[in-house]
Order: structure tokens, then sequence, then C-alpha cells
């Protein structure tokens, strides 16, 4: 089943979101990481709207055992207050569960005690102690003098002109120290944004994740984007066109020299 969409809305922004939109991305990046044999991960998202992808992350974290072998400890921020403000609460409209496996749900409670009347469903604190909200801050200016293992940033950049990707990228790679992740961007400059910041490809899993973005995925791509979006956010069917590794590719990998 795809996963439930959540649009929630301010005056300036649409915050589309969904709990486990790519469960392949995340455990993919959760064996690197094992594979680095850091006792701690630190991790940043970017646009977090109102939390639903960072709390899966940290519910993957958890299914798949990782917890055995590392520590996570989680930051993220948003643009809009009201979206930091909603995700710090950690509470959702019950039909997102429609969406989940069962072992998923054990890491939510329910308002109320009869199943299919229940309203809304809250994070668990096991999850939720993983997590700090930041005061909202817009990717395009965000600045810390932290180093972040991780660095998320999931379908923002085709907000911004191609410009402004560059820029934000050149920032992300002086706080970012081993993997960035990030979707719905410029394809035409992705790869010279992130080889001159010294990113490669994470090439595992490629096509799984590829076609694990199923609310992105079109076969066939017609019709014209609405005015405020600056990039296609639709993914074709994946194929070894030009630069594939970095088009169609969400896993990158910045391994410095630690000192």
């Amino acid at each position: 089943m795809n996963p439930i969409r959540l649009r929630p809305t301010t005056k300036d922004s649409i915050g589309t979101t969904a709990f486990f939109r790519n469960r392949i991305l995340f455990n993919t990046l959760f064996n690197e990481l094992k594979a680095c044999n850091y006792s701690e991960v630190t991790v940043l998202f970017h646009a977090c709207s109102i939390g639903a992808e960072v709390y899966s992350f940290v519910i993957q974290y958890y299914l798949g055992g990782y917890d055995r072998y590392f520590n996570l400890k989680v930051h993220a921020t948003d643009h809009e207050k009201e979206f930091v403000n909603y995700a710090f609460k950690g509470e959702y409209p019950a039909k997102v569960v429609k969406a989940f496996k069962d072992e998923e749900i054990k890491y939510f409670d329910f308002k109320k005690s009869l199943f299919f009347i229940k309203n809304k469903v809250s994070i668990k604190n096991k999850v939720k102690r993983h997590v700090h909200f930041l005061d909202a801050k817009s990717f395009t200016e965000f600045e810390t003098i932290k180093k972040y293992n991780v660095v998320f940033l999931l379908n923002a950049f085709v907000y911004v002109e191609g410009s402004m990707q560059s820029k934000t990228i050149d920032k992300i790679c002086k706080y970012n120290t081993d993997f960035f992740v990030t979707t719905a961007f410029h394809m035409d400059q992705i790869k010279d944004d992130l080889q001159r910041n010294s990113y490669l490809p994470v090439l595992t899993n490629q096509v799984e994740i590829h076609n694990g973005w199923k609310d992105r995925r079109i076969d066939s791509i017609s019709g014209e984007l609405n005015p405020q979006v600056y990039a296609d956010w639709r993914l074709p069917v994946f194929s070894k066109v030009d630069s594939f590794e970095y088009r169609y590719c969400s896993i990158f990998s910045k391994r410095l020299p630690r000192l």
C-alpha cells in the first residue's frame, strides 16, 4: 500500500509528507552506518515538515536492530515554526496506520480504546527521546558549528532555483561528515554540485530505492509543473541515462579523514 500523505498547510507553505515513505532508503543507509563502526551517529533533518519521516527513521533504527550497534541522535528543523511545533508534539491522524506494517504500529500509542474510532496516534517516548527539534530555520539559511554524520534534505530543492541548490550543498558539506541524503533536486546540475563537494553516490539498492518513491514514480512524464516549483519532482522509469548514478540516487557518501 502507498504511504498515506499528510498535507499540513500554513499561509505560505504546504508540508507534504508521509510515514515510511521509502523503507529501503532508510535501511540501506543504516547498513552503511553500521559498517562505519561508530558508537554514536548524529543526524540532521532539514525541511522536516511535521516530523513523519524523522520518526519513521528512528522507528526503522529499532526495527532493524541497529540500536545494538550505535546510539542515534537526531536534530530536525523546518522553515515553518508551526510544522516544527506539530512535529514536537508527535500526534497524527489515526488514518496513517492503515499503511503501516504490524511491527511499525507498536511504536505508536492510540488515544481511544476502540480501534476503529481512534482519532489520533502519538509517537511513543522510546522514539521521541532520540529527536531534538531545533528552532525553525530554512535550509538555505541554516548555519551550525556542529558536525553531523548524516544530513537529510528530502523533496525540497524543487522549491528553490538551481543556484540556491548549489549554494546550499556547498554549505551542507561543511557540517556533514559522512552521508548526504537528498531527493527531488535539479537533476541537470546535481552531479556537479555533489562532485564539487566530494560526494559520491552510494549505488547499493539504487533501483529499489528509486522504485520505492511510490508517490513520485510516474511511468510517463507529461504536463507542466506548478509555477512555484523550479524542478521536476517526478521520477521516470529507472534507466541508465547519462549520469544516472547521480540523477537517480538518493544517498551520497563523503568520507573525510577523521582527526
